[in-house]
């Protein structure tokens, strides 16, 4: 939680702490699989809106923590360091999304990585495939 001026509080979804405690951390929020990656007409591929509300929210929280005090302060309440945290967006599926379409888009905006559930899905069958996987003799 993170509390704001006016009693309010922002609440990102998820902090990611870095293997080296050295180094900052990064902010995951999840929105829902049935939303669309992109939008607009073959000529004209952008982001969709709702990819575009999740940029809106993560930059508030990217806000948040240009203020040094704030910073300072979230480090002593949480031992979390933060200063310019990429954005991580899990939204949607790619099923359909012509990749290169999608890198054009996500490119529209610096610091933003769009990872779709049906990416994660994939990611775990292979990790599943790995560890069944039968090892080699002497190994």
């Amino acid at each position: 939680m993170l509390p704001l001026s006016d009693g309010r509080s922002l609440r990102p979804d998820f902090a990611l702490t870095p293997s080296n405690p050295a180094d900052l951390c990064d902010l995951l929020d999840l929105k829902l699989p049935q939303h669309r990656l992109l939008a607009g007409i073959a000529s004209r591929i952008h982001l969709s809106a709702k990819v575009m509300d999740a940029v809106g929210q993560m930059r508030t929280y990217q806000n948040y923590f240009n203020d040094e005090r704030r910073r300072k302060a979230v480090h002593e309440t949480y031992g979390l360091r933060f200063f310019r945290p990429r954005m991580i967006v899990v939204i949607g599926q790619r099923k359909a999304v012509d990749p290169i379409q999608l890198r054009e888009a996500e490119s529209d905006v610096p610091g933003l990585t769009l990872v779709a559930y049906d990416d994660i899905l994939e990611r775990a069958r292979r990790r599943i495939r790995r560890r069944s996987a039968p090892t080699g003799a002497g190994g």
